[in-house]
Formats: C-alpha cells, structure tokens, sequence
C-alpha cells in the first residue's frame, strides 16, 4: 500500500470514530422542538424588555399632583365594542358610563338592574335632577340599609332642598350605622378591562382606571361638611340646645368615619379639607368630645398631615420619572393594597 492509500485509510477510520461515536452517545437531555424553543426565548426577550421599558409620559403617576396627566380618549366604537362583548353588564355599562363621562350607560345600567348597589348608588351621586338621585338613593338604601354613606347622602339630599328637620333625621339615622363604606375600589377592574379592551398597555390601563375620577364619592361628602359647618356653630345658633348637641356630635361622627375612608391622595386631601371645616365650628378653647385635643390641636394635626402629602408628591417624583413600566405596575398594586400616601411612603423610603 503506498503513502498515498495509509493517508487515505487513516482518515476513512476517523470519520467511522467520529460517525459511531455520534449516533450512539445519549444525549444530556431531549432535545427540545424548534418552534418552542424560539418562542421561549422570544418570550424571555419581551420579559426583559418590558422590565426595562421606561414609564411613558402618557402614564397618569397621580390622582393629584398637577402632572397626573388626563385620562385617555376612547373612542365611541371601543366603547360599544367593549359593551357588547360583556353582554352589557351592569358593572360594564357603570364602567363605560366613567370612561365617556356619559350619564346614559349609568341609566341603562340602573334600568335593567335595580337591584345592583353599585349601580343605584353611583346614579344617586350623579344623577341630573334631584328626583334622579333620590329615587336611585331610596333604591339603595332597601339594598343596603346600614351603610350610613347613604345616610349622609340622603341628609344632603335634603339639605339642598330645604327639607332641614328631614337632613338631622337622617344625620341620626348616620350615627346609628356603624358602616361606612363606597365601591370606588370595586369599579377600577372594569374600568381598566375597557381600556385593556381599547388597546392600553397593563401599566396605563391600571393607571387610567386607579386615577379615574378619584373625588365621585368623596365630593357629596365635602358638600354636607358646608352644610355643618357654614354657620357656626354648626348651623344651629337658633335652635335650641339639646338640638344642637346633636348636631355636633353628628359632625363628629361624620368626621370620624370619613376618616377612615382612605385610598387615594386626591380622597385623603378633601377629606382633610372637610374635617378642618367641621373642626373650625366647634368653640376653639373647649375639647372636642371623645379625643381630648381641642380643636386648635386638632388642626395642627391636619395641616401637618396636609404638608406631609404634598412634600411627599415632590419627594417621589424624580423617582417615579426613572421608573420602568414592570416597577411602577408594582406600585400601583401597592396603592391598591395599602393606599396611595403609604405607597408614595415606601417609594420615598427605599
């Protein structure tokens, strides 16, 4: 055999090595298809990318600071789409009624379901004319008779129209329910399922819905605070004493309870405006009843409460500007759990 056939043999018998060796070794683990494999590493490169999205400009940050930004536009036909792909619900009508601002889809809403709380009381706070909303507040109130809320609104209700003897009666009736308590958490799930349905992305659908129309319980609260507290003290210098006694401490209770009612930061200023009005009626040099602190203390309280909100805004803005879209999702989930001052807190602190 010449050189050139060794040459030759050598390598026909490293290829053969090779060839065995390959087809008969275990491989360290099954071999996974194609198409699954590109889509988890498509899957693992979008999650990468959505955890460093920046928060876009769009993305409401606040339900009170002046850069809180508008509520997005939905168009007419999203919104129609969206109705009708949940049969037109009464949360889903209640939800399109917020997004468009349009009282129509809340009338549907209470029409076709009388018996839905969330419904009829939203259509006692927003109703056109005052029979509107009393005959969607009576509704309520047989739906739900201890939630003193609609005590308040009733006495409102009454204030508005002169009806003052009706307005206490149910000022007592208030101080008789130990509850009180609003749906605005309940309504941000299909308010952000719309403007998932309209093509928001997660964190400015969740922002949009949170952020949307904040003060829609909370404003009829601050309007029965005028009424307490406009003519000092309490409206009541004509009347006689044991019913003024009454009255003040139906302020009191008002005050306590709406204290308790917190969430979002636009919520907890107006209430911390209400609670000063109803204070500053009460004899100044004298202690409040069941706190010890006299009004003046009191209200030292209120307006570091007042500062520490608005410093904490300026504190966590720059924080909130470098924030990706995966971080801020997070923190509105915190807002949602704890409430958006105690989750500004934990910005601030980290």
């Amino acid at each position: 055999m010449g050189m050139a056939g060794a040459v030759l043999l050598v390598a026909l018998a490293g290829w053969l090595i090779v060839r065995f060796t390959s087809d008969t070794a275990a491989p360290a683990a099954a071999a996974k298809p194609a198409k699954e494999v590109a889509g988890k590493s498509k899957r693992t490169r979008d999650d990468s990318r959505q955890s460093r999205k920046p928060l876009p400009e769009t993305v409401r940050r606040s339900s009170w600071f002046s850069k809180a930004g508008k509520p997005p536009v939905i168009s007419a036909e999203q919104i129609n789409a969206y109705l009708e792909n949940n049969r037109r619900s009464p949360s889903a009508l209640l939800a399109a009624s917020r997004v468009a601002n349009n009282i129509e889809f809340l009338r549907e809403a209470a029409k076709a379901a009388p018996g839905d709380r969330n419904v009829q009381l939203e259509l006692a706070v927003r109703g056109v004319t005052p029979e509107e909303k009393r005959e969607a507040l009576n509704r309520y109130r047989e739906l739900d008779p201890n939630n003193s809320y609609a005590d308040y609104l009733a006495a409102l209700l009454d204030f508005q129209q002169g009806r003052t003897e009706d307005a206490i009666a149910n000022l007592d009736a208030a101080d008789k329910h130990a509850e009180y308590r609003t749906p605005a958490a309940e309504m941000r799930q299909p308010c952000e399922d719309l403007y998932l349905s309209a093509g928001l992305t997660p964190v400015e659908a969740k922002a949009a819905a949170m952020f949307l129309v904040p003060t829609v319980f909370v404003a009829p609260m601050s309007q029965v605070a005028n009424y307490l507290a406009n003519v000092n003290p309490l409206g009541m210098q004509q009347r006689d004493e044991a019913t003024s006694g009454r009255l003040m401490q139906s302020a009191l209770g008002f005050v306590r309870k709406i204290s308790g009612d917190r969430g979002l930061i636009v919520a907890d200023m107006m209430r911390i405006s209400v609670e000063t009005r109803v204070i500053r009626a009460f004899p100044q040099d004298e202690p409040l009843p069941g706190s010890g602190k006299t009004p003046a203390q009191r209200l030292e309280e209120l307006t570091a409460e007042r500062t520490e909100i608005a410093t904490l805004g300026k504190d966590v803005a720059a924080i909130q500007a470098d924030m990706t879209e995966s971080e801020f999702l997070k923190y509105l989930k915190r807002v949602e759990a704890e409430g958006e001052v105690n989750a500004l807190r934990n910005l601030r602190d980290k």
